[in-house]
């Protein structure tokens, strides 16, 4: 039996505290890396060297305009975004400089090696289960919640 469950105790309950030690956890995993969340969600959509409107960004995170703004000032004053306007337009592009680039590759790299270390105690069919029951349970989860259904994969 894992840790967390318990006989007798409901399957709802049970997940709900593994989801509760999930959250409290990478809670404590933020707070150790060099980089916040708002600005590694940024970096993450900027790594893949385009540059982008505020709107683009507002909309591929799923924030308002006011909030986007917010987190670029602040990224921008610590050197991991540039921003400035694109040619022929009054809106303003963003980009990840190479100090944030390097940020959020260390970052990133930090994080993915807690959770190989997670997964290391899985054989690797076990893995493989895990993420699929994981996957399912969330969009399933997801889709309770919002009550809009998973994203299909392509």
């Amino acid at each position: 039996m894992s840790r967390g469950a318990h006989i007798g105790t409901a399957p709802e309950r049970t997940m709900a505290g593994l989801l509760a030690r999930v959250e409290r956890t990478r809670h404590v995993l933020e707070q150790r890396v060099t980089v916040g969340t708002a600005d590694m969600r940024l970096l993450w959509l900027l790594s893949d060297g385009d540059a982008r409107t505020m709107r683009q960004i507002c909309d591929a995170l799923k924030l308002e305009q006011s909030t986007v703004h917010r987190q670029v000032a602040n990224a921008e004053k610590e050197g991991f975004v540039s921003r400035h306007r694109a040619a022929g337009s009054t809106a303003w592009v963003v980009t990840a400089t190479d100090t944030g680039r390097a940020a959020f590759e260390r970052a990133l790299t930090s994080a993915m090696a807690v959770t190989g270390a997670g997964l290391a105690v899985l054989e690797p069919d076990e893995q493989e289960a895990l993420l699929d029951l994981l996957g399912r349970f969330l969009d399933a989860y997801t889709e309770a919640v919002t009550g809009d259904p998973a994203p299909t994969a392509p």
